[in-house]
């Protein structure tokens, strides 16, 4: 925390006057620094699905986004749309926000578009992402089928009472008037349009009020849609219509009611009623012109009561930061402790973080001999305030000294060996890197106490591992571990050696069995780390 209060840094797009999403998000960023957040937005956009930053500076109003190095001292980071890669792998706690509605997510899916639901499920079963809330309740009986329920939390949809008010500057509708105005602005989406409100609006002025007119924003503007539109003012029924507009407010200034499908509290519902316009269904346009026909300001009124109780930023400021506090207190019950023996290019810590719930309580030393994939190794860890990284080959019974590394020239080093004659990775035997080692046994005499035997410990060291298992059998290590993850290379080292090598894994397996500690031993990849959170 900076000078005692929460960091949280949001991503979105920033887009004024285009996208619900993006002035939600606003909205939220107001509100938490309202509840003392030190909150921030980052403006990023995503290409080829890859998330790439936007140049900071950008200005709405009172919101300016942020320089992405913000993120470096946050505390929280909250997903809209796409995260930065190294983002998402820093170690700092994410939160999803769930903005868009379930059947709509469904469609798009089905339409080959974007997978959200698939991504949602995915995201929670990752570790790295503590939180996902939604800003509509009717929503959470769906998304508890998608994402951990003990995950899931609601922040009430809101809006900015200061930026959304009553008296600004009216659009003048001038030959498209009427008495009163209606407006339908709400997006066509997959799963619901306001269709219907408009054809229904249309009879009900024909019929119960002819001087009225219907007035439409977001419009939309293929052949048919304009056919329609046409037919409708020849009608005598529609007025103004225009496409999405940076004249929304004056529009509900201009207007006399706003018509939705929706009763959900959409960006539409929370607008209309936060400028003191009435948001109703088509069924209520008598009933509303009986009740508020006399009295515009009674009606203003009431809109705008209903947005300040029910969309106040303050209610969905005290949710954020509840949610934000219940991770950030989390407090780990006792010191835990995992060895990372082959770092290589940080892949290892990074799956650690998102498959074990608390990994950023763990204590976790990598070790990476060659210097290359050494300096990407801290580059990757440089935010995991937990990660200590160390230029050094473990090794068995000989204390600290050097070894000869034959670097593997495949993905970064990634094959380096100090075994000879190895089938795979391309290693380049006449160019060997001198490096630093560090017995196994002296690294665990300095960081392990003798009654500790909860270490977590992963080898892939390509085929040094052997080494290793021998020492810590000769020496009685096995007893400080409680999970052992070895992946295994005796099929890519010379086969004289084979036997030996398969001799040498059943015995280090059973004395691991006798000693209460499991053991995951795979011969491609690694096993999926299950350290409980306890």
């Amino acid at each position: 925390m900076k000078e005692g209060k929460i960091v949280a840094v949001h991503y979105a797009e920033m887009t004024p006057h285009a996208c619900g999403l993006y002035h939600t998000t606003k909205d939220l960023v107001k509100a938490e620094i309202g509840q003392g957040i030190d909150a921030h937005f980052v403006d990023i956009r995503s290409k080829d699905g890859v998330a790439d930053l936007a140049e900071p500076g950008k200005k709405d109003g009172w919101l300016t986004s942020s320089d992405p190095s913000v993120a470096d001292d946050a505390d929280i980071l909250v997903r809209h749309t796409s995260i930065p890669n190294e983002m998402e792998n820093s170690g700092i706690p994410v939160v999803m926000a769930m903005h868009g509605r379930p059947e709509s997510s469904l469609l798009l899916d089905e339409k080959g578009e974007i997978p959200v639901i698939e991504a949602f499920y995915n995201k929670g079963q990752d570790c790295r992402y503590k939180a996902f809330f939604t800003f509509w309740k009717e929503h959470l009986p769906f998304w508890r089928l998608i994402v951990p329920e003990k995950k899931l939390h609601y922040v009430p949809a809101m809006v900015d009472l200061m930026e959304w008010r009553p008296g600004g500057e009216k659009f003048d509708l001038g030959e498209h008037a009427g008495n009163p105005n209606i407006l339908i602005a709400d997006i066509w989406r997959d799963d619901v349009t306001p269709f219907k409100e408009v054809m229904a609006v249309a009879e009900w002025i024909k019929e119960e009020c002819p001087t009225a007119r219907l007035h439409i924003a977001a419009a939309p503007t293929g052949k048919g849609a304009n056919v329609l539109w046409r037919a409708l003012r020849k009608e005598g029924v529609l007025g103004y219509a225009c496409g999405q507009s940076k004249d929304i407010k004056a529009l509900y200034e201009g207007c006399d009611v706003v018509v939705s499908p929706h009763q959900m509290a959409t960006r539409i519902v929370r607008e209309g009623h936060a400028m003191g316009k009435l948001v109703i269904g088509a069924a209520d346009l008598s009933w509303w012109l009986d009740e508020y026909k006399e009295s515009s300001i009674t009606a203003q009124k009431a809109a705008r009561k209903h947005a300040e109780v029910d969309f106040r930023l303050s209610n969905a400021g005290e949710a954020a930061k509840t949610i934000y506090e219940g991770i950030l207190n989390e407090k780990p019950t006792k010191r835990k402790v995992f060895i990372d023996i082959g770092g290589h290019l940080g892949e290892t810590v990074r799956r650690f973080y998102r498959e074990v719930e608390d990994a950023r309580f763990w204590e976790i030393h990598s070790f990476e001999p060659h210097p290359v994939c050494f300096r990407k190794l801290c580059e990757v860890t440089r935010r995991m305030k937990n990660v200590s990284c160390y230029e050094t080959a473990m090794v068995g019974h000989l204390s600290a000294g050097s070894r000869l590394l034959f670097p593997g020239n495949e993905n970064i080093g990634e094959g380096s060996t100090f075994c000879l004659g190895k089938t795979t990775g391309k290693v380049d035997y006449t160019n060997p890197l001198e490096v630093v080692t560090t017995a196994i046994g002296d690294f665990l005499a300095w960081k392990i106490q003798p009654t500790e035997h909860g270490v977590v410990l992963k080898m892939n060291i390509e085929g040094a591992e052997y080494e290793l298992m021998k020492a810590i059998l000769d020496e009685n290590l096995i007893v400080l571990f409680s999970q052992i993850y070895i992946q295994t290379h005796k099929h890519k080292l010379h086969e004289s050696a084979f036997e030996a090598h398969k001799q040498l894994e059943e015995r280090f397996s059973k004395a691991a069995q006798e000693a209460g500690v499991q053991v995951f031993m795979t011969e491609k990849g690694m096993a999926k780390f299950q350290c409980s959170q306890s």
